[in-house]
């Protein structure tokens, strides 16, 4: 229903790894409570623990792999998760005008100039019935204009040009002409063209406020605190759960791990889900309830820690 003027390639794959931050790091929380687990209830650990080797040198591969992982959820919150490619942003402006009440779209050129145009189809990439005012004292009539082509391409031009007297006249008729002058140029302010959770990581962070005062600001900040911290979370459950894998008792069996961690994951998730609409509503200032959830796990895993030494 809302595929016009939508490329799948980028939207699904931006789609995707929007959902990185959740999926990748629960994987990785499933699959060391399996590794340390296993090795606690065949009594490798213990034999290892004979062999003189401690918790911080068992884990420290693990950790090796939170960080690396870690690291590739901040490349792709700023690189991949978000609509960065300007050609599917073009589109999607003229799309999002094209698909208003208006009968004629106006839209000022950073390069200098106006265009006023009718119709834009995404598919072809062609603006239909559109005046171009260039600066200057000439002004083009077209009937197509594609934009996919480096330069434009117009069919059906007609050149305008002012006379002495002030009047304008038709200067010449283009069956087809390439307009190397036309530049369809984005704003460089891309909160024109996208929304706030479409930004990359980068962005977000200079427009992030400490003490946001206004909704904009405010949204704007959860959306920075939220990317930011979430790549985190393969370092704090691995710093919080790990202990607890390796913590051998008769009573606790591996069953009663997998049903708590990963339960112990949706309420942290949840809790992050409620911080972030607490900050953007500015009922709490957004870096003290995006925190919390993870001062939880960081209070859990100090606890884990003086437990099992």
């Amino acid at each position: 229903m809302q595929s016009k003027g939508f490329s799948g390639f980028y939207y699904y794959g931006a789609k995707i790894s929007s959902f990185a931050a959740i999926l990748f790091p629960f994987a990785f929380l499933l699959a060391f409570l399996f590794v340390l687990s296993d090795l606690n209830s065949k009594r490798q650990w213990l034999a290892l623990q004979a062999c003189c080797v401690s918790h911080r040198k068992l884990l420290r591969p693990l950790f090796l792999a939170a960080f690396i992982l870690t690291t590739l959820l901040f490349i792709n919150n700023q690189f991949f998760s978000y609509v960065n490619d300007s050609r599917i942003i073009k589109k999607t402006k003229l799309s999002y005008l094209s698909a208003s009440s208006e009968k004629v779209h106006a839209l000022k050129l950073r390069a200098g100039g106006y265009l006023f145009f009718q119709r834009f189809d995404p598919k072809t990439e062609l603006l239909y019935d559109l005046f171009w005012l260039p600066e200057g004292s000439t002004i083009w009539h077209i009937s197509t204009l594609s934009i996919a082509k480096d330069p434009v391409i117009a069919t059906y031009a007609q050149e305008i040009v002012q006379q002495p007297d002030g009047t304008y006249a038709l200067k010449k008729n283009h069956l087809e002409i390439a307009l190397p002058n036309f530049r369809f140029e984005l704003p460089e302010d891309t909160d024109e063209l996208l929304d706030t959770k479409q930004q990359s990581l980068a962005l977000l962070a200079r427009k992030a406020r400490l003490f946001p005062k206004t909704d904009q600001e405010a949204k704007t900040t959860s959306y920075f605190y939220i990317r930011l911290l979430m790549p985190l979370m393969p370092l704090f459950f691995l710093f919080a759960a790990a202990p607890s894998s390796l913590h051998f008792s008769k009573n606790l069996s591996p069953f009663f791990l997998f049903t708590f961690w990963p339960a112990f994951y949706i309420v942290i998730i949840a809790l992050l889900d409620a911080a972030f609409f607490l900050g953007e509503s500015l009922v709490i200032n957004p870096l003290l309830s995006i925190t919390l959830p993870f001062l939880i796990l960081l209070v859990l895993g100090v606890f884990s820690w003086k437990r099992s030494t």
